[in-house]
C-alpha cells in the first residue's frame, strides 16, 4: 500500500530479517520475526535467472548511489535529549488544529524566515504526532540512513506514557500513517539548495502481534545542520497540548536570555485556531506549567507581548 509517495503497509510486505534493531529510551525491544515459504512452491530456472539479474542491477545502482554522495544519519545527543531542527520550532507545522477539523495541505508556506522557507504537503499534524517523532528521532540517533527499526506497538505507547490498548493503538497507528505520507519542502533564499525530506520512509505491521518495522526518511539529518535540544520526558509528562506547543517553540530560543513575541505572531506559529481571548486563557495556564517543571522563568504577557526566558538544560 502506498501513500503519499512512501510505503505504508503490513508487516508481511518488509523483508526485515536481516535489519538491526534500536531501542527508544528503555522501553522498546526486539520482537522475534521468523519467515516462512510455501512448501507447494517450486523455483523454476527463470526466476533463479531473473533473481540473479535483479541483485546484479540492485549492486550497480547502490554502488552509484553511494558514489553520488553520503548518508546523512542522525548524530548522537545526550541521554533523554532529543535534537529538533532549529528552524521548525518557529513554525506551525506541528500545531494545536480543533479536534475533527485536520486540514490536508498542499505544499502550504509554514515558515518564512530570513534565509528560508518551508512549505509543507500532506495531512494537518498535531502535537501528539511531534511527541511520535520526537521518540523516533530518539531511536534513529547514530544511525545511518539506511538503519531500519523493529520494535512494537506497546513499547512505543510505554515510551510515550500512553495507555497500550484501545484508542492509543489507533491514534499511535495514524500517527505514523501521517508522519510517513507527508513531506517537508524548504528552500533557501539565496538559491543554492532546494530540498524536499519526508519524516518516515516507510512503515509495515502486524495487525495481530502489533511487531512494527520504520524507516526514517532519507537525507533527514540534512535538516538537523541546526539543532535545538528538547528534554523528552519532560516534554512527554507535560499535561496539554498547548503547553507542549510553547514547549515546542521556546527550545528554539537562547537559553538564559529574554525572548519577547507578539502574543498575534505567537498564536500564529503554534497553530492555535481559537479566539485570541481563548488563546490568552490558554496560554496563561502554559506559562505557569512551564514554569513549575523548570522550563520557563518569567512567563508573562505585557502588553500584548509574551515574554520569557529559556532555562538551561
Amino acid at each position: 500500500m502506498v501513500q503519499g509517495g512512501h510505503q505504508v503497509g503490513r508487516w508481511s510486505d518488509w523483508n526485515a530479517t536481516d535489519q538491526s534493531t534500536a531501542t527508544v529510551g528503555q522501553a522498546m525491544a526486539t520482537p522475534t520475526q521468523s519467515t516462512k515459504k510455501s512448501r507447494y512452491h517450486v523455483t523454476t530456472q527463470n526466476e533463479v535467472e531473473r533473481a540473479e539479474r535483479h541483485r546484479s542491477l540492485t549492486s550497480k545502482s547502490r554502488h552509484l548511489r553511494d558514489e553520488a554522495r553520503p548518508t546523512m544519519g542522525l548524530q548522537l545527543w545526550p541521554e533523554d535529549i532529543v535534537g529538533f531542527p532549529i528552524r521548525l520550532t518557529r513554525t506551525a507545522l506541528f500545531g494545536l488544529p480543533r479536534r475533527g477539523r485536520r486540514q490536508w495541505f498542499k505544499e502550504e508556506l509554514v515558515v518564512s524566515g530570513l534565509d528560508t522557507e518551508v512549505f509543507y504537503t500532506g495531512e494537518q499534524l498535531d502535537q501528539k504526532d511531534l511527541e511520535v517523532w520526537l521518540m523516533l528521532l530518539m531511536a534513529f540517533q547514530g544511525q545511518d540512513e539506511d538503519y531500519m527499526l523493529r520494535t512494537r506497538m506497546s513499547y512505543m505507547l510505554k515510551t510515550l506514557n500512553r495507555n497500550t490498548k484501545g484508542h492509543s493503538r489507533i491514534a499511535l497507528t495514524s500517527s505514523l500513517k501521517r508522519l510517513a505520507s507527508a513531506s517537508v519542502y524548504i528552500k533557501y533564499r539565496d538559491g543554492a539548495v532546494e530540498g524536499v525530506f519526508n519524516f518516515l520512509h516507510g512503515i509495515a505491521w502486524d495487525t495481530k502481534t502489533q511487531e512494527v518495522v520504520l524507516k526514517l526518511g532519507r537525507d533527514l539529518g540534512r535538516l538537523f545542520d541546526v539543532t535545538a535540544f528538547i528534554d523528552f520526558e519532560k516534554h512527554v509528562s507535560l499535561p496539554s497540548q498547548m503547553t507542549k506547543a510553547v514547549h515546542k517553540y521556546a527550545v528554539g530560543n537562547k537559553r538564559g536570555k529574554p525572548h519577547a513575541i507578539p502574543l498575534n505572531k505567537l498564536k500564529k506559529v503554534l497553530g492555535y485556531e481559537g479566539e485570541v481571548r481563548e488563546f490568552r486563557k490558554a496560554l496563561i495556564k502554559a506559562f505557569a506549567i512551564l514554569e513549575s517543571a523548570g522550563v520557563l522563568r518569567e512567563a508573562r504577557i505585557i502588553d500584548g507581548m509574551a515574554r520569557w526566558s529559556l532555562c538551561k538544560l
